[in-house]
């Protein structure tokens, strides 16, 4: 009994706060559609979508479906492939991170010597903090920290531009901070 289908792959990115996902197949038999579900912790699914197949198909097909849902953080995806007979067949998962979604903020930005920075994220776990000169030198570390926490310098720093790297388990973001004393 030949496979239901041949999956070439199964991808999918963000675009416009949306995430397109697109797989494509070699081969269909008794294809009658495929189901989309989406996790966001990797193991309770839920579906989000199905899509027709084309039955039996000897050429290359391309499917796509949006997810407008967008989430912060990892996000798991799974192709299942149902055949007439209500047979299915699950792919490989995908993992999906939405990074540039305003997830973290730093403020005040600017900042001054009498200012604490207050890290602000969407992240429901331990968050890192690095401060860097524009050399890449690293000028301050700190672990455990969660959203809304005050970080505090301890140091004069001189004035001019800084990257602060803040970063979890699952992803990182860079924020451009400016240090003014006036």
């Amino acid at each position: 009994c030949p496979a239901p289908i041949k999956l070439i792959d199964f991808s999918g990115e963000i675009i416009n706060n949306k995430t397109v996902l697109s797989w494509t197949t070699a081969t269909e038999t008794n294809n009658d559609y495929f189901i989309i579900q989406k996790s966001t912790n990797g193991i309770h699914f839920n579906t989000i979508g199905k899509v027709v197949g084309k039955g039996n198909s000897q050429v290359l097909n391309s499917y796509t479906i949006t997810d407008d849902n967008l989430v912060v953080g990892l996000v798991y995806y799974k192709l299942i492939q149902v055949d007439f007979d209500g047979k299915s067949t699950d792919s490989k998962i995908i993992a999906i991170s939405n990074q540039n979604s305003g997830s973290v903020s730093l403020f005040p930005n600017p900042f001054n010597d009498n200012t604490n920075l207050i890290v602000k994220s969407a992240w429901k776990f331990k968050i890192k903090v690095r401060l860097y000169d524009l050399s890449g030198k690293v000028l301050y570390y700190s672990e455990d920290h969660f959203s809304n926490e005050t970080i505090s310098l301890g140091e004069k720093l001189s004035d001019g531009m800084y990257l602060v790297e803040v970063s979890s388990e699952y992803e990182s973001r860079i924020i451009r901070m400016e240090k003014i004393n006036k």
